[in-house]
């Protein structure tokens, strides 16, 4: 079994980003910057919750075993 493959069989390596990665490194870059140091925890906690959707979507609708385990991992490391 290769985990790279997806239903029918095609192999798929990269894709487009997802728009929770998009807006988690928004609210990550928006946190890093001084004008928005008084806000920079609820930036994070903001970038967080697209983070754990995104690994959400991808252990439910993962093109592939490898996206479905890597949103499982990303899930385990932000519960630990």
């Amino acid at each position: 079994m290769n985990i790279f493959k997806d239903k029918n069989g095609v192999v798929i390596i990269g894709q487009y980003l997802n728009v929770p990665i998009l807006f988690w490194v928004f609210f990550r870059a928006l946190s890093w910057l001084p004008e928005f140091n008084r806000y920079s925890n609820s930036l994070i906690y903001i970038s967080t919750f697209f983070l754990v959707m995104w690994a959400v979507l991808e252990i439910v609708t993962g093109v592939n075993t490898f996206r479905r385990l890597l949103g499982l991992a990303v899930l385990l490391v932000l519960i630990v």
